[in-house]
């Protein structure tokens, strides 16, 4: 942070050379062609001159999108490319799941469901979940289309109801399932009442770090204890993570939210 074009060039060369070295002695060789970088910058019209990254002598390829570990990483941040790629897989999967639907029930279907299609949904979730509600809305509506075919409904039909008789999530509910379970487990939380002294309305709910960013609002830690927040005493109170998971399902299976915001 603050560092000047060139500081970050002797820097970035150092590490990665040292990086490099490290793979040496264990044998292991990077391949400089599938090897790119990525100047990450949350303005649009971002002109700053930007560091020269070398590997080994090489100079490495800029890109304003990449591949890693199964998810594409754009420079904004935007999760817009990532989400082009769920709709493109899961269009397959529908595409299949259709023709499937000439000679299968709907618990084949269901099947069908989980081995084509969820996974798309579920990969990641916790992070991209977090994008732009048009972007969100996008590839929820590719998941009802998926239900319709399973529930055998007409494209004009709600299909809020068969979700619930399918015992299946919402991409929504999907997402809300995630971040929560992510904060319960992983995160530290702490409670208004562990901060002050005062009898106030919300002094035992969790509280939430203050960011300047919308970005960083959307973090999963963020959504997190939010939703928590939000969720029946019933639930908050359940006697391990087991059965506040079981708990957690099966309310957003019954609720079948269409938005985080419900």
């Amino acid at each position: 942070k603050n560092k000047s074009t060139q500081d970050l060039e002797i820097t970035s060369f150092m590490e990665l050379n040292a990086c490099i070295q490290y793979f040496a002695e264990l044998n292991l060789k990077t391949n400089h062609s599938k090897t790119n970088v990525m100047h990450f910058s949350l303005r649009q019209n971002d002109h700053e001159t930007q560091p020269v990254v070398f590997v080994d002598d090489v100079l490495l390829e800029e890109t304003n999108s990449t591949k890693f570990l199964g998810m594409f990483l754009d420079r904004g941040l935007t999760w817009a490319d990532h989400v082009d790629n769920v709709c493109a897989r899961v269009a397959s999967g529908i595409y299949a799941l259709r023709h499937l639907a000439k000679f299968c029930s709907p618990r084949v279907l269901k099947m069908a469901y989980f081995g084509l299609i969820h996974p798309h949904f579920a990969y990641g979730v916790r992070l991209w979940g977090g994008c732009a509600k048009n972007k969100m809305e996008r590839v929820f509506k590719l998941q009802k289309k998926a239900i319709r075919i399973i529930a055998n409904l007409n494209h004009r039909e709600s299909c809020r109801e068969s979700f619930r008789e399918l015992e299946l999530l919402t991409l929504p509910c999907l997402y809300i399932l995630e971040v929560i379970t992510y904060c319960k487990s992983k995160c530290d939380l702490v409670r208004g009442g562990n901060v002050h002294h005062y009898e106030t309305r919300g002094r035992d709910n969790f509280r939430t770090r203050q960011y300047r960013l919308t970005l960083s609002q959307r973090l999963p830690q963020q959504v997190g204890v939010r939703l928590i927040n939000k969720l029946p005493e019933s639930v908050k109170h359940s006697a391990n993570q087991h059965q506040f998971k079981t708990r957690l399902k099966r309310l957003l299976v019954s609720k079948a939210f269409y938005s985080v915001d419900e």
